[in-house]
């Protein structure tokens, strides 16, 4: 699945939040035309507006809340390269919540209908809040597979891949509770030198990499420099 279409379901909001303003700019042109405000005194104190603009007034601010939410983590999906069906399902589903949430807000306002939606919405950001966490995790061994069993293959392309220059070695680490879960690592002198390794790997790990992928789960954390800060133990006299 292709990251950006995470994005189809951001640029629906925007558009929902344009679609705002345009109502709001309308309902108050409505007011000013029919004489219900007075204009000098609204630009103080939004509440003298007539009910029907201060509604739409209220769903803008509103879109500004937990919206900025649904934003952060769909660029966090997309940054992770960690969009997949269910992360597209729920950012879709909290952006449909949210027009419905809108055109209640904005008309009938009728609270007993409005909450459910919102809070609809709010499961659908726990929902992406979830796959952003996994998505943190590194690599989760598949049902019928073992750690032990990926270790053994890991443990195999690695010490080919350290034959590579630039190579510092790799560590492998199970996550404290949850065993199938493990952290890969690996240190190189430079990223030139770890791009290099990946254009010029072998077929032997291709295959071996390959061979895991079936049973495995990967997602990529990252690249870091090295430490530029360290606290060692001091050495004991005894």
């Amino acid at each position: 699945m292709k990251a950006e279409w995470i994005l189809a379901p951001v640029l629906a909001q925007v558009l929902l939040v344009i679609l705002v303003y345009v109502l709001l700019a309308v309902r108050k042109a409505v007011a000013v035309k029919a004489g219900q405000v007075d204009r000098q005194k609204a630009a103080l104190d939004n509440r003298l507006w007539p009910a029907r603009v201060v509604q739409v007034s209220n769903n803008l601010a509103n879109q500004f809340e937990a919206p900025v939410l649904f934003y952060v983590l769909c660029l966090t999906l997309f940054l992770l390269d960690a969009v997949c069906m269910p992360a597209l399902w729920a950012a879709s589903l909290f952006v449909a919540s949210r027009y419905l949430h809108a055109w209640v807000h904005t008309h009938s306002n009728h609270v007993p209908l409005r909450m459910p939606l919102f809070l609809f919405g709010v499961l659908m950001l726990l929902v992406l809040v979830g796959l952003a966490i996994t998505a943190l995790l590194g690599v989760t061994v598949k049902p019928g597979f073992t750690v032990e069993q990926y270790a053994e293959g890991w443990a195999e392309a690695s010490r080919i891949i350290q034959q590579n220059p630039g190579a510092r070695g790799t560590w492998l680490h199970r996550k404290i509770g949850e065993p199938d879960t493990v952290l890969a690592i690996a240190h190189w002198a430079s990223k030139a030198q770890r791009d290099a390794k990946d254009d010029n790997q072998s077929e032997i790990v291709r295959e071996i990499l390959a061979r895991h992928a079936v049973h495995c789960d990967f997602q990529l954390i990252g690249e870091y420099e090295d430490a530029e800060w360290h606290v060692l133990p001091e050495e004991s006299d005894g």
